[in-house]
């Protein structure tokens, strides 16, 4: 009798860890289908070409809905290649979204302000059919200056993510921060 409860009462937690990992996977958009370009590197030879290519390829294809580029727009983050990608990119017949990569902002000939200048921000937000996209600029806006950004204080989210750790040199372990115990923040982007 006990071992037939056991078996029941783990039969029912199967059944329920089935039901909502089915209601789950059924509540997402079923075709959700885009372009994700990134490592254009503009002003590198034949560069240009390339993207001109892609773009052509993408605006042929009615079931890509959105395009998102994810940094080293340009080669050495020169203006006019900045330029030159912006105004590539703009022949898209769907909406893109871009965020800069290292090369953009580790070279970069205008300090960093041209790449916002050109599209308005560097990071983006979006919502597609119930989902949120996100896009965070993560290098540094420094000549010469690393392409990863960790915040210190959000250097402890990823407990236990030893990639993470490696990625970002000194990170601190849950709860110890000379800031204090954990607590919540807001992020506004």
């Amino acid at each position: 009798n006990f071992a037939h409860k056991n078996r029941q009462i783990l039969m029912n937690k199967f059944l329920a860890i089935l039901l909502c990992t089915s209601l789950s996977i059924l509540s997402f958009p079923q075709n959700l289908e885009y372009a994700l370009i990134s490592d254009l590197h503009i002003g590198a030879p034949g560069a240009d070409n390339d993207l001109s290519l892609v773009v052509n390829d993408i605006n042929k294809r009615e079931e890509i809905k959105f395009v998102v580029a994810t940094g080293d727009i340009s080669e050495k983050g020169q203006n006019a290649d900045l330029d030159l990608a912006k105004q590539i990119l703009s022949k898209l017949r769907v909406n893109y979204y871009i965020i800069p990569g290292n090369h953009d902002t580790k070279w970069s000939e205008s300090g960093c302000t041209k790449f916002t200048e050109l599209w308005g921000d560097d990071k983006f937000k979006f919502e597609f059919q119930n989902i949120w996209h996100i896009g965070i600029n993560s290098g540094i806006p420094w000549r010469d200056g690393g392409g990863h950004v960790a915040v210190h204080a959000g250097s402890s989210s990823f407990e236990g993510w030893e990639e993470y750790h490696r990625i970002c040199g000194a990170t601190w372990g849950l709860g110890q921060t000379s800031h204090g115990p954990p607590h919540e923040f807001e992020v506004r982007i």
